[in-house]
């Protein structure tokens, strides 16, 4: 999948360290486009993802010309997370016990077949998770990938 970047009219300090990118694609599987932005950014000289989610005939990736835009923080169909629980993982009892991911998710959607996928994993690496995007902050996890942590 190419990301085509967002014109903010800014010219960013590091290009790596702040990205904004779009893509039009059905990333809820409900047969119908939709625009995506994802935002990329250092978070402790790591690199991590956010992926906004708009109708497709949506401005929004307009907006960012706009002098402190805040379309980002008005929408609620997001994968935006700080944490996130791995709520299907098999043989654990409490929530308390659940594994997840920590502060800085490299995030990548993908098709595989006719269906589209985000994968998710911190810096850790410890966790890969592929997960059905559904809606809002809702995600439907499809399986999870374990190997030794990197950190």
């Amino acid at each position: 999948m190419v990301w085509e970047p967002v014109d903010t009219g800014e010219v960013p300090l590091y290009e790596y360290c702040r990205q904004i990118l779009k893509q039009t694609f059905d990333i809820n599987n409900d047969g119908t486009d939709e625009l995506v932005i994802r935002t990329r950014h250092c978070f402790q000289s790591q690199l991590a993802d956010r992926l906004y989610i708009f109708p497709r005939d949506s401005n929004a990736d307009e907006l960012y010309k706009a002098p402190k835009s805040q379309v980002l923080s008005t929408t609620k169909d997001r994968v935006a997370f700080q944490t996130y629980d791995l709520k299907k993982m098999p043989g654990v009892k409490s929530v308390a016990q659940l594994p997840g991911l920590h502060t800085i998710l490299t995030l990548e959607p993908f098709k595989f077949r006719q269906t589209f996928y985000v994968s998710m994993t911190d810096l850790r690496q410890e966790f890969i998770v592929i997960a059905k995007y559904l809606r809002g902050e809702e995600l439907d996890d499809v399986c999870y990938f374990r190997g030794k942590p990197l950190v």
